[in-house]
């Protein structure tokens, strides 16, 4: 009778401890589960007053402190669209009418990137929209959240939308600042620090840099020389190799390996 009931006893303690065990667990998983949920959260971006007219293609406010008619140009193309959406340059006015800065506004209404910049870039690249402060001299970028990913600091150049650079790596942005190229990514990093005179991405991760001129070599993404600076002029990797000329005259089959070869 005795071992009947240390047996039952010891049951209900495993029992216990299985079921404390268990709600255990489960408390996790609801943090879990809040936590996801905060990252679907929508963007509230600022809503202008007033509406759409379809036949002018144009939002139509009456509130004082913007544009009246902002035109969309009815440009479905280029730098205008983005993810499917169509923008338009806003201007904030002062009482006299002058401008207070520019920004950018989508078809619902909704001021997408905040009207305070002196010129912006109607529309986003992969995500991205180049805006200059309000001199017209330093460059920044603003992602299509809203965010001020790059506050305005480069000053010359910023090839967000150069078409031959985006064709070989569109995670990369050539950027200028006291007369010296750098490279940044699509989260405002630098990857390449601003101390060449000259840059040129050229496929296969790697970008010719310029000593001086017609001395051109190669580095890789972590700024490391591959080789060095001893052609003539830049060109760019198709299969993995690429034709340059030395300053003797002849030419050289130049692979992504680093390998250099006279042809």
């Amino acid at each position: 009778m005795k071992q009947y009931f240390l047996l039952a006893t010891t049951i209900l303690m495993i029992s216990s401890c299985i079921d404390n065990h268990s709600k255990t667990k489960k408390e996790p998983s609801e943090k879990v589960s809040d936590s996801s949920h905060s990252k679907t959260e929508k963007i509230n971006f600022e809503q202008l007053t007033g509406s759409y007219n379809k036949e002018t293609d144009a939002w139509v406010t009456h509130d004082p402190k913007y544009t009246a008619n902002i035109d969309f140009d009815n440009t479905p193309i280029g730098t205008f669209e983005f993810n499917g959406e169509l923008y338009a340059s806003i201007s904030e006015m002062d009482k006299d009418g002058n401008s207070l800065g520019m920004g950018l506004i989508n078809k619902k209404g909704q001021i997408v990137v905040k009207p305070k910049y002196g010129t912006i870039m109607v529309g986003f690249v992969n995500g991205l929209c180049e805006v200059r402060d309000r001199s017209d001299k330093y460059y920044g970028l603003v992602s299509e959240n809203g965010i001020e990913v790059v506050a305005p600091q480069y000053y010359d150049c910023m090839e967000l939308n150069d078409n031959d650079s985006r064709a070989i790596d569109s995670t990369m942005i050539k950027v200028c600042k006291n007369e010296k190229q750098g490279f940044i990514n699509v989260k405002g990093e630098i990857v390449i620090p601003l101390q060449y005179q000259s840059l040129d991405l050229v496929g296969e991760k790697l970008i010719m840099f310029m000593k001086e001129p017609a001395k051109w070599g190669f580095i890789n993404y972590k700024n490391e020389i591959v080789i060095q600076p001893e052609f003539s002029h830049t060109n760019i990797f198709r299969d993995g190799k690429m034709t340059l000329q030395r300053n003797d005259g002849e030419e050289y089959i130049v692979y992504a390996n680093g390998k250099v070869e006279k042809k």
